[in-house]
């Protein structure tokens, strides 16, 4: 735990470094630097949907399996009872 902590406060007194640097105006460079940072930042918003996408996917897979093992609890403890449901006769069925 100690050494991501580090890591994140190394991390962060980089970005600050780079935040605070002057660049020089070399167009080549900043067209270079441009196209890196649109790349970057593409990909991290696919990933973003993607993610946000699979998250929805498995928060509703979690709520259906919620749902059968809350139905099927409630039967569970009706046998564990001994309740068993009554026969439906035909004529019951027909009223």
């Amino acid at each position: 735990m100690k050494l991501f902590r580090h890591r994140a406060n190394l991390d962060m007194t980089m970005i600050d470094a780079i935040a605070t640097m002057e660049i020089d105006a070399d167009p080549g460079i900043l067209n270079s630097s441009a196209n890196v940072i649109d790349s970057v930042l593409a990909d991290a918003r696919s990933d973003r949907l993607r993610l946000e996408d699979e998250i929805t996917d498995r928060q509703e897979q979690l709520r259906q399996t919620i749902v059968v093992i809350e139905a099927f609890e409630t039967a569970a403890k009706h046998l564990d009872n001994g309740y068993d449901r009554p026969a439906v006769t035909l004529s019951a069925a027909a009223e």
